[in-house]
């Protein structure tokens, strides 16, 4: 039968099976910086969320990507201004 502490270590083990998960998918965005380091600018790269998505800026331009995007869609989206319509550009 189980009991609280069986119960506390499931818990545990699955808090920690989920911070993996996410420390293993989730792009850090040095990491990002790293992969796309032949893009001019790269540098001034940041990134902030949105709902269910991240948002990068680079400079005047901005891009709205899913949340789960890799780093090829996130070049496209930073490279090709007329392929991503979420694209904004400063004024």
């Amino acid at each position: 039968m189980l009991n609280q502490n069986h119960l506390d270590w499931f818990a545990a083990r699955l808090s920690i099976a989920v911070y993996d998960t996410n420390q293993e998918y989730r792009l850090g965005i040095v990491n990002l910086k790293e992969q796309l380091a032949h893009i001019p600018g790269i540098n001034n790269l940041t990134m902030q969320y949105g709902q269910g998505t991240e948002i990068y800026t680079m400079g005047d331009i901005e891009v709205e990507v899913p949340a789960m995007a890799t780093p090829e869609e996130i070049a496209k989206a930073l490279a090709n201004p007329f392929d991503n319509p979420k694209k904004k550009l400063s004024n």
